[in-house]
């Protein structure tokens, strides 16, 4: 997934961590098969992402998102993009420590 990461790490671990939550909370079949395929590495997120076995495993949980996103007051929006960039710090700290070790 860093090709769509475009070789940030952090950005790659919390797709390849996204992926596995979306997954494991879809009923659909092929989609999961499909997302298997993503995270072992036999099929790219990027030519995934143009399909409409991707599509229709995203489709319901985006609405979804989209639809408690727009429901945020600015406060919460700010809030939660402050708590996110905390979040990738974090992350970016967690990996050049395994990357030490």
């Amino acid at each position: 997934m860093m090709d769509i990461a475009r070789g940030d790490k952090a950005v790659s671990r919390h797709l390849r961590d996204s992926l596995k939550l979306i997954r494991d909370k879809s009923d659909d079949p092929y989609f999961k098969s499909m997302v298997d395929d993503i995270l072992a590495g036999r099929q790219s997120l990027r030519e995934a992402a143009f399909s409409s076995t991707f599509e229709r495993g995203l489709s319901p949980m985006f609405e979804a998102g989209l639809q408690k996103f727009e429901e945020l007051s600015e406060e919460e929006t700010q809030r939660m993009a402050q708590e996110g960039e905390a979040a990738f710090t974090r992350l970016n700290e967690q990996i050049e420590e395994e990357e030490r070790l």
